[in-house]
């Protein structure tokens, strides 16, 4: 016999368990444990969704080293969807791009300097 979903109470969705097994772990909001996982993040849509959620999680901005994996995400996947927002963000906390991610994103993304740079 199957079970009956009451209606009631609400099915969760999948990003919905995500995010509670998430919110499990209290660890989840140190910079180290955040930047590991942004390295085995294949997808940047889902690393911008976690990126926002440490966010809300942590109630503060993320730290430099966090945009910096954010970055590299975007760079290792060709998507730069959410570059404009990211530098821009980056600028008014006073962040700056390090200079590894200066030097490989370009290599990365297969541009040559006049090809990004806007000066």
């Amino acid at each position: 016999m199957e079970k009956a979903i009451s209606m009631g109470e609400p099915v969760k969705t999948m990003q919905q368990k995500l995010v509670d097994a998430l919110n499990s772990f209290d660890e989840m909001s140190q910079p180290e444990v955040i930047v590991g996982v942004m390295k085995r993040l294949k997808d940047v849509n889902v690393a911008f969704q976690y990126f926002r959620w440490v966010e809300g999680k942590t109630e503060q901005g993320n730290c430099a080293e966090v945009y910096n994996a954010f970055l590299m995400v975007m760079a290792r996947t060709r998507n730069l969807e959410y570059l404009e927002q990211i530098l821009e963000e980056m600028s008014l906390a006073g962040f700056g791009i390090s200079n590894h991610e200066l030097q490989v994103s370009p290599c990365i993304f297969g541009l040559h300097y006049t090809d990004w740079c806007p000066l």
